[in-house]
């Protein structure tokens, strides 16, 4: 992902006629670039572990604008697209503190988990290291800030329903053990004596078997078709490589516990990060195709601003210290664009940098897309 914000350079820049800021349409008054209301800091980094947040926005390759988290995913077995929950996959996210079964930063499919805290709330931690809380509410829960699942307690257990009538299921321990669909397809997550995945296997007859090294971290994964990615670690537990059913192996280096380089199959510099000591935040970054790039971080005014060294174009980023969400994009020649949210922080309309806004229609159950209305257009169903 490129850290220019796509989408607000066009043909129409010395256009007069086209604003250098939208406006709401409503109104015909411009969209506010002030810090809207809300905390002078940035909110807890895990809300945006991953990419599943709707108001999470990526700048460079990539970097949450807000948090500056560097989060990077893997898919590496994949299975055909009419089988329930069994590609294995993991997601980096550097500002995660925690060790997985892949070591500092690493969360991986199966890792899903929830825990009730004293005051009744129940915190999900999903498989990409994204925390979501569901707050009591009468016999139920609150619905959480964008995620889609609706959590049920079941006495000794919970589970989580999708609008798809996808199920994940949890044990007693609080991990997930067997994930459902309507279809009737069911994956069985076995585990071992320490919590960790053993094994998983879906009726449809494939399995995944896992196997760990002395340090205690995931050093293969097998699947029932035969292909494996075995990984490797640092002296310091952290990742050191990943080698595919093909033989290729993706290799990071690490300094301070947390990654900062990565290099593809053919020994090629994929990406380098450099991080503020103190916070953590990524602060500069260098990849082949975009050079490098420099993040700055302005808690007061609720700002990110990404600028491309060797262009000297830089794009800033809005964000709301609430909720955490990018609310308007300028780049280096003054053009914006704006985001609107609901109330759950899901994404519902956008002005272009033209004035024109697109809004999306949810879905009173789901929280999800229903159609989009352009203004030329009109809307359209999804």
């Amino acid at each position: 992902m490129e850290a220019e914000l796509d989408g607000i350079n066009s043909v129409h820049d010395d256009d007069p006629s086209f604003p250098a800021v939208p406006t709401d349409p409503g109104t015909g008054e411009p969209w506010p670039v002030e810090p809207p209301e809300g905390p002078s800091q940035a909110p807890d980094p895990s809300d945006f572990f991953g990419a599943s947040f709707d108001g999470s926005v990526a700048g460079g390759d990539p970097v949450d604008v807000t948090t500056g988290n560097f989060f990077d995913a893997r898919s590496d077995l994949a299975f055909p697209g009419t089988v329930l929950g069994m590609d294995w996959s993991r997601t980096y996210n550097s500002l995660d503190e925690r060790a997985g079964i892949l070591g500092r930063g690493w969360s991986s499919s199966y890792g899903q988990s929830v825990a009730e805290d004293d005051d009744g709330t129940v915190t999900l931690t999903d498989a990409d290291g994204r925390t979501i809380d569901f707050e009591r509410d009468g016999d139920g829960f609150a619905e959480p800030l964008d995620f889609a699942g609706e959590l049920v307690d079941e006495g000794d257990t919970y589970r989580i329903e999708f609008p798809d009538s996808t199920v994940w299921e949890f044990g007693a321990d609080g991990r997930i053990d067997a994930i459902r669909d309507w279809t009737g397809q069911v994956v069985a997550i076995g585990r071992d004596g320490q919590g960790r995945p053993s094994t998983a296997a879906s009726s449809t007859g494939y399995t995944l078997s896992f196997t760990y090294g002395a340090n205690g971290l995931l050093s293969r994964v097998t699947s029932s078709d035969g292909r494996t990615v075995d990984y490797g670690y640092h002296a310091d537990d952290t990742l050191a490589s990943a080698t595919y059913a093909d033989g290729g192996t993706e290799t990071y280096q690490t300094a301070g516990g947390v990654i900062s380089e990565i290099r593809d199959q053919e020994g090629r510099l994929v990406i380098a990060n450099t991080y503020d000591p103190e916070s953590g935040r990524v602060i500069s970054q260098q990849t082949p195709h975009s050079g490098t790039v420099s993040f700055a971080y302005d808690e007061d005014n609720q700002t990110t601003t990404i600028t491309d060294q060797a262009l000297g174009e830089a794009t800033t980023y809005l964000w709301n210290g609430s909720t955490g969400a990018v609310t308007v994009m300028t780049d280096s020649t003054g053009n914006s664009v704006a985001r609107g949210y609901s109330d759950e922080v899901r994404l519902d309309s956008f002005t272009d940098r033209s004035g024109a806004s697109y809004g999306r229609d949810l879905d009173a159950d789901t929280g999800l897309p229903g159609s989009i209305n352009a203004p030329v257009t009109g809307p359209t169903d999804i």
